[in-house]
């Protein structure tokens, strides 16, 4: 049987395979063109790739998500939930693209509450962000394992080590997905699709596995390190043998592995610089007269850090310290909210949306509250602006500017108050 033959055969037979670890499309028989497997990625994460990728997660993480019920113009009979002001019912209604006659809810007790506060028994909702954004951020792809009851309903979330996760599927065309194969510990579990919750980062061409903003700066990731490694090499040994030693005498191979530990010992490691060499018996050394390093080592990584920081969405004042200044700084961070986390985080809500909550009942959303960080003085002369204006009470003027509430005069209500704070 020809390998085409074969290769057919086993589609018919178990699907096509979309395998990270070792990632081969059934269907034509060639390797994917993907460079480096998912291992291969997730050993990547160091450097300037580690900085940006824990940044996003990191942040990802430290935004809580709230939960709302879509109430249908029924009264709800819940005790636990509040009414939402007009302006939070405008953002959700655009956020989850729900009609603005739509009345919606935050729920303040459930289980999908109690559930984020303690994901597993091992893990909390922060760990829980950074694992999945993490994987996202190295090779596009998150899996997470959905434990439930007697009742169908998810009583705790295992993300699974995404590298050792292969995705089984009729076909590549639709992306519909048969099964999830996890190898780990020399064992092997399969899992049903409503049992995984899949955070994928959409990628042209393929609909089944996600692409990582690590492989969109993959030559940049590999180049950085290996001026790494270059230049440990250098502080060791300038990266290359300087000389030749010519032993003018017949040598045993135990007396040559001697004397080169002895000119290692003298020569290599930095301690060891411009340290003379002295000794007996008829030696000839040899310059290979290779000349310095030519290469713009400085500008080479200064470009390799702005290539990496920007597949990942990261304005360069968030990771370094260079001509950076508050006003760059707050528009960097709103510029990086923006653009980075909250698509992120949309994505992220969309698949607890649509995978997870229906578990427990129909209605329910999952999001966040969108913010932008202000330069504190700006906001203090907007606040007291606002107070002057009549717009705000003096009391909600002195909670902007950090000062406790008074009781309230509205004869003698004056902006001098508060600045005489």
């Amino acid at each position: 049987m020809s390998i085409k033959s074969f290769i057919g055969e086993l589609l018919k037979k178990s699907g096509s395979i979309n395998n990270q670890t070792n990632y081969i499309n059934f269907i034509t028989g060639e390797p994917c063109s993907n460079s480096l497997s998912a291992g291969q990625l997730v050993k990547l994460n160091k450097g300037w790739v580690s900085v940006c990728n824990n940044k996003i997660a990191n942040t990802c993480a430290s935004i809580p998500l709230k939960l709302y019920y879509k109430t249908n113009g029924k009264k709800i009979e819940r005790t636990a939930h509040k009414s939402l002001n007009a302006k939070q019912l405008q953002y959700l209604h655009k956020a989850l693209r729900l009609h603005k006659s739509v009345d919606i809810v935050e729920i303040e007790e459930h289980p999908f509450i109690d559930l984020l506060d303690k994901i597993n028994d091992q893990m909390n909702y922060v760990d829980f962000c950074k694992n999945v954004f993490g994987y996202l951020g190295l090779i596009g792809n998150g899996y997470v394992r959905i434990e439930k009851d007697a009742n169908n309903t998810p009583i705790a979330l295992y993300p699974l080590v995404a590298e050792y996760v292969s995705v089984f599927a009729d076909n590549s065309i639709d992306g519909k997905i048969s099964r999830y194969e996890y190898r780990i510990d020399n064992k092997i579990y399969n899992y049903s699709p409503d049992e995984i919750i899949h955070f994928v980062n959409i990628q042209p061409g393929n609909n089944i596995l996600g692409k990582g903003e690590l492989e969109n700066c993959l030559n940049a990731a590999l180049r950085n390190n290996y001026y790494d490694a270059y230049e440990s090499y250098l502080n060791k040994n300038n990266g290359q043998p300087d000389f030749v030693i010519n032993y003018k005498h017949n040598v045993n191979t135990k007396d040559l592995k001697e004397l080169y530990k002895q000119f290692t010992k003298a020569f290599q490691g930095v301690k060891n610089t411009r340290k003379p060499i002295i000794t007996t018996g008829e030696f000839e050394i040899k310059s290979l007269g290779l000349p310095p390093k030519d290469m713009s080592w400085q500008s080479g990584r200064t470009w390799c850090r702005e290539e990496i920081a920007a597949q990942f969405n990261i304005p360069l004042p968030l990771i370094t310290t260079t001509d950076v200044n508050l006003a760059n700084a707050l528009s960097a961070q709103n510029t990086f909210l923006r653009y980075c986390i909250y698509p992120k985080l949309s994505e992220f809500c969309n698949k607890i949306n649509e995978v997870l909550l229906p578990m427990y009942e129909d209605n329910l959303y999952v999001w966040f509250d969108e913010a932008s960080i202000e330069d504190p003085a700006i906001k203090n002369q907007n606040a007291l602006s606002a107070y002057s204006a009549g717009i705000i009470t003096k009391n909600e003027c002195r909670n902007i500017l950090g000062f406790e509430p008074v009781e309230e005069d509205s004869q003698n209500d004056n902006e001098g108050d508060i600045n005489e704070e």
